[in-house]
């Protein structure tokens, strides 16, 4: 199995009960990735993911980590069957002028960072997250745990279009997150290479797209600033395709 995280995990536990040898194959030097890598630990324990981990090697699943693997094809020489289950580790671009600027990170990067111990520190920082779902969610309640400000949260749509969990939405709101609704990003605005502010968009919605939502669709001449010191995006993951290439 490649990749340790909630599937790999569980295909694993699966696999093991019915008298399977399983070998899961983790790139990172630690086993449970979203669980330990991108989950908050408020949310969710490191003991807990320890312990769920403990449970599968107790049952004879052998854990093999720092092992990288950018051909799972290649495996199949060595185990009767692989099951590719890397996730999606591919945070989406907002693809917008100044994106790569010191300051501007996205949002799976900036919580691993703080679930593998890094200390930052944005005590008196201005934060806008970008994206409404749970990891926007995540994002905004550990920065002011980490001593942000401000943490706004901006959206292209309106509150109940938000794919984050109204538990989820309303927490985040009770700590003290501001949500800017119906607009949208169109430049990190930078000086001397750092992130001094963002240029948002007001948005309307108009008609219903593929997911049921309605579409929101700009509003001219309606640009504006806010100002802020770090921008972190949340909009999408997806897969790395390279793994699935035929």
């Amino acid at each position: 199995i490649v990749g340790s995280g909630p599937a790999g995990l569980t295909a694993a536990w699966q696999l093991a009960r019915k008298g399977y040898a399983v070998t899961i194959l983790e790139k990172r030097s630690t086993p449970g990735g979203y669980l330990r890598h991108a989950i908050p630990a408020y949310r969710l324990p490191q003991d807990v993911v320890g312990a769920d981990i403990a449970n599968l090697t107790s049952i004879g699943v052998e854990i093999r980590c720092d092992v990288a693997v950018s051909d799972p094809e290649s495996l199949k020489s060595d185990y009767n069957a692989v099951i590719v289950a890397t996730g999606t580790q591919v945070a989406t671009r907002m693809d917008v002028p100044g994106e790569d600027a010191d300051g501007s990170v996205n949002g799976l990067d900036f919580l691993a960072e703080v679930a593998n111990g890094a200390e930052l520190d944005l005590t008196g920082k201005r934060v806008v997250v970008v994206g409404g779902g749970n990891v926007a969610m995540d994002a905004a309640r550990v920065s002011l745990r980490l001593g942000a400000a401000e943490a706004r949260v901006v959206y292209r749509r309106g509150r109940s279009e938000m794919p984050a969990h109204h538990v989820e939405s309303d927490d985040a709101e009770a700590e003290g997150a501001v949500f800017e609704l119906l607009v949208s990003p169109t430049e990190v605005i930078t000086a001397d290479g750092r992130v001094t502010g963002i240029k948002l968009q007001k948005m309307q919605l108009g008609a219903p797209d593929a997911s049921g939502r309605r579409s929101p669709e700009p509003v001219a001449g309606s640009d504006y600033v806010r100002d802020c010191d770090v921008i972190i995006s949340t909009i999408g993951m997806s897969p790395e395709p390279t793994l699935y290439a035929d």
